[in-house]
């Protein structure tokens, strides 16, 4: 049973990784403006993959109605950032990259936070998420389209996150997950070099 999980979460985990070279944002702004487009960035661009996978770990980490507050947090300052006015020189590449890797942090310590700090906290990493797609909102053809699709594409890739809590073999769980954030926290330095680069 366990391994059935395992590879059901294996599984799942695969489809949502596909597969970038590079940041979304370093490569530029993909368009169309619709609730596909909206949908299937998230899943284009390393950076929003693994902070939104990061996302779900750490809340699966939390307890009580801080588990909710976390994916909770970030969808709903992803909300905002994508309607907040454009700004001159959108908040890019380099500050996306470093809140990878301090979600890939929180996630390989195990940070534990009251409900309405992982909140704020989540909230303010998804607002960056979110902001720098508000130049692709306001030239959207259906903005609410597109946001619809990103938020439920942010959610879906918690939710495959979290599902490391779920299927994963209990003996082997913790560890696991702190070696995920491990890895995001290094692959959060690794775009950040990038960025800089």
């Amino acid at each position: 049973m366990a391994n059935n999980r395992f590879t059901v979460w294996a599984s799942l985990l695969a489809m949502a990784a596909i597969p970038s070279v590079a940041s979304a944002h370093l490569l530029g702004h993909g368009g169309g403006g619709t609730f596909a487009a909206g949908f299937a960035h998230p899943f284009a661009g390393l950076d929003h993959q693994l902070a939104m996978l990061a996302i779900g770990l750490w809340s699966w980490q939390q307890q009580g109605r801080a588990r909710l507050a976390v994916p909770s947090g970030f969808v709903a300052g992803c909300a905002l950032g994508l309607v907040a006015p454009v700004l001159v020189d959108p908040l890019g590449a380099p500050w996306l990259a470093a809140s990878v890797a301090a979600l890939g942090a929180c996630v390989a310590v195990a940070r534990r936070s009251r409900s309405c700090v992982a909140f704020v906290a989540a909230m303010a990493v998804g607002a960056l998420h979110g902001h720098v797609h508000s130049a692709d909102l306001a030239t959207a053809a259906s903005p609410a389209g597109f946001a619809l699709g990103f938020l439920g594409a942010t959610a879906l890739l918690h939710a495959l996150g979290f599902s490391a809590g779920v299927f994963l073999p209990e003996r082997v769980r913790a560890v696991w997950i702190r070696a995920s954030g491990t890895a995001i926290g290094i692959a959060g330095v690794a775009l950040l070099a990038i960025a800089f680069g």
